[in-house]
């Protein structure tokens, strides 16, 4: 079975969410930047700066990167003055995630989706906010669906009508 790996900013873990994580469908990231959860896998991290929220606890994750490198790019679209966004989408991205569940529209969705489409081109990483549950479910099951036929098809022998390209 394919499981979706979503970063939650800030462990925003809207409740449709957690029943996709109880059927074992998605596998959910975070890192402690701003809030701390046990209820959910921490991902490594992109910058871990002094005033971060990481405990003692914590030191047992790996950190072998300080950013991606696509750091720089990420900062241009969603601004400088808006580093917590730049770091949790850079560790999404550093985490290969799948998806990125937000609470904010205005920096990483924008007015028009402008914002999102620029994200989501440069970290091949779809950005849904917390309360597009159809839209999250409608694309991922689509992207499911073609990794699946993708998986399959060299399970049967050139020739067999069981799959059509």
């Amino acid at each position: 079975m394919i499981k979706i790996k979503v970063y939650c900013d800030n462990a925003n873990f809207p409740s449709w969410l957690k029943k996709l994580r109880q059927l074992k469908l998605v596998e959910i990231f975070y890192c402690p930047y701003e809030t701390r959860t046990r209820k959910l896998t921490q991902s490594r991290p992109s910058v871990v700066k002094y005033n971060g929220h990481f405990h003692y606890d914590d030191l047992y994750l790996e950190y072998d990167s300080p950013i991606s490198n696509k750091y720089s790019e990420i900062k241009k679209i969603v601004g400088s003055r808006n580093e917590m966004d730049v770091i949790n989408l850079d560790a999404a991205y550093i985490n290969k995630c799948d998806a990125f569940i937000t609470s904010d529209k205005k920096h990483l969705i924008g007015q028009e989706n402008e914002i999102r489409d620029k994200i989501e081109t440069l970290l091949e990483l779809k950005i849904y906010y917390q309360d597009e549950k159809g839209r999250f479910l409608y694309e991922m099951v689509k992207r499911g669906l073609r990794e699946f036929l993708l998986r399959i098809r060299g399970s049967f022998p050139k020739g067999s009508k069981a799959i059509k390209r």
